[in-house]
């Protein structure tokens, strides 16, 4: 844990963060959470940028698990998104490539499988992830931390 102070008009408020965090607008945040913040200035916010949380089912991943976190800090006006599929900790995925069209979204892992996923209600995707080594396909479902 450490400590920021941050200031408010008419008085200073020391902030107490958790390892991991940092001060952010006078509030705790994760780094994905301040990328997220600050990803597009004066526009309102992307429906697909944030912190995914999902299970592939079926999958048994015995290496990293069956559960995945999709995080995404930014879609451009030109529908580029940025982001990264990563295990359940939220580690990795750098290299993750997106494909963005209308309530759809497709990702190719930093292990060449393939992910289709789309907005089925606020807050909620669903899909498919096709395994490339095995080429099995297995259903996804993701929800919006």
């Amino acid at each position: 844990m450490f400590s920021a102070v941050f200031s408010k008009p008419g008085r200073v408020c020391p902030l107490q963060c958790d390892d991991g965090q940092q001060e952010h607008d006078g509030q705790c945040a994760s780094k994905d959470q301040v990328a997220i913040q600050k990803s597009v200035p004066g526009e309102g916010v992307h429906w697909l940028v944030g912190r995914w949380w999902g299970e592939i089912r079926g999958l048994h991943d015995g290496r990293i698990g069956d559960f995945r976190v999709l995080v995404i800090t930014r879609v451009e006006a030109d529908g580029t998104v940025i982001g990264r599929w990563a295990d359940r900790s939220g580690a990795g995925g750098e290299g993750t490539k997106f494909s963005f069209s209308g309530e759809s979204l497709a990702v190719t892992t930093t292990y060449n499988n393939r992910v289709i996923l789309r907005q089925v209600a606020p807050g909620r995707l669903t899909g498919s992830f096709l395994q490339r080594k095995t080429a099995k396909e297995f259903p996804v479902t993701m929800r919006r931390q």
